[in-house]
């Protein structure tokens, strides 16, 4: 049986216990790094072991970033929700954690790569999965499933070219409330 209480400490901050083991804290961006800062020094949480994103694009939510850490000694864990749903901008942004945890520097390069989330302070934000000169964030609900452009091997030019995706238009028609029509 899974036990829960929520506390809810101001507008910035929530805490949610489940289980005796995990706490989920909510909080806004720009207090993570103090956050984990403070769970590091005096909590002895210094192992982080994952950090993801989520993009929730129907609802409201647009981005959240989150952090898990690991009490290496209790073998505690406690989870960060940091929410970016407020950015207006097409690059949301957080502050890095890298500096903190070393475990964080590809984490965050993966997510910046992925899902254009951009994190400030970080030693070497660069791509990671995809080619320097690719276009967009692939794990982002409003990325094109088939991309924007493809690699195809030329035969006269005997070499590979890219080329931009064509679809007909009736492919790009959904009919959402029957998907055999």
């Amino acid at each position: 049986m899974e036990k829960s209480a929520t506390i809810i400490l101001n507008s910035a901050i929530k805490i949610v216990i489940k289980n005796h083991n995990i706490v989920i804290l909510y909080f806004n961006k720009n207090a993570l790094f103090n956050v984990c800062l403070y769970f590091k020094k005096h909590n002895n949480y210094n192992c982080l072991i994952d950090l993801w994103a989520v993009n929730d694009y129907m609802r409201k939510l647009h981005f959240e970033v989150n952090y898990l850490l690991l009490n290496i000694i209790t073998t505690k864990r406690v989870q960060f929700k940091v929410n970016l749903s407020d950015e207006r901008l097409p690059l949301p942004y957080i502050d890095s954690v890298s500096s903190l945890f070393n475990a964080a520097s590809w984490a965050e390069r993966e997510t910046w790569d992925l899902f254009g989330i951009y994190f400030n302070k970080h030693r070497d934000l660069r791509r990671i999965l995809t080619d320097y000169g690719f276009d967009g964030y692939p794990l982002r609900k409003d990325f094109p499933i088939a991309g924007y452009l493809e690699l195809r091997y030329n035969y006269t030019k005997r070499a590979l070219t890219y080329q931009s995706i064509r679809l007909s238009q009736e492919y790009r028609i959904f009919n959402f409330n029957s998907p055999w029509l």
